[in-house]
């Protein structure tokens, strides 16, 4: 289709140019640089890629004092574990207490790659609880995913916990010290003990919360169990981690 109307004879000479430019535009790539991919989902992990009743290496545990040791030297036998179970032909890991607290992390630009959440601000993973610490609100969590976004001015870090809780029922929050609390998920409800998929949009909890924007790379995902404040015991299996450009 000609872009301008030509009338008989020949277009004068500045009007040929234009014509010549704009068919030129029109038919133009686009140049490499200027077009926008869609934004990949990165998978965190999906405990697929570890031996059987091994502990997944990728993954620190974090002492009470915040450091970050390998999960062989730092696992303390009888009292707490985590390791690679299978069932039914898939993998994920399981996390254990009796009396104790357990968590293990992967950090943004470490142990996974740097978490851009402007571009990923979605976190999703699978998980269920096989036993929850009996008679725990607030003081234990039978299995929760904690993201840790920044600092205070005193080192301390600020968390948003996405939390499995024995007693409180979902959408319940709680606030402690520098950590949000959101219970995502109850042993109230009648699907524990089962599969669950979640998925947070970790942004809009921070900015909702701490009302700031999260720093956009390096955040760290913790997994979480403890049962020592009310001297129980706990049991859930974590699987499917993953950071998405979008809600499914």
């Amino acid at each position: 289709m000609n872009l301008l109307s030509r009338s008989p004879g020949r277009l004068p000479t500045a009007l040929a140019g234009c014509a010549f430019l704009a068919v030129s535009i029109a038919v133009s790539p686009v140049p490499v640089a200027a077009q926008t991919s869609p934004v990949a989902p990165t998978l965190v992990d999906d405990f697929e890629s570890y031996d059987l009743g091994t502990r997944p290496e990728a993954w620190k545990y974090i002492t009470r004092s915040r450091d970050a040791v390998a999960l062989s030297e730092a696992i303390e036998k009888g009292r707490e574990d985590v390791r690679v179970r299978q069932e039914d032909g898939n993998q994920f890991v399981r996390l254990t207490t009796r009396n104790d607290a357990l968590r293990i992390t992967q950090r943004g630009a470490a142990e996974f790659d740097d978490w851009n959440a402007d571009k990923r601000p979605y976190l999703q993973w699978r998980w269920r609880a096989l036993h929850l610490p009996q008679g725990a609100e607030k003081q234990d969590t039978g299995a929760a995913v904690l993201v840790t976004f920044d600092s205070d001015w005193l080192g301390r870090p600020k968390n948003i916990k996405y939390a499995y809780s024995t007693e409180y029922p979902v959408g319940k929050t709680i606030d402690e010290e520098n950590t949000h609390v959101i219970v995502v998920a109850s042993g109230q409800e009648d699907d524990t003990g089962e599969w669950k998929t979640e998925t947070r949009n970790v942004v809009e909890d921070i900015e909702n919360h701490f009302g700031q924007s999260p720093p956009y790379e390096s955040l760290a995902i913790t997994l979480w169990s403890d049962s020592d404040e009310v001297h129980d015991r706990s049991k859930a299996d974590f699987e499917d981690i993953r950071l998405l450009p979008e809600r499914p």
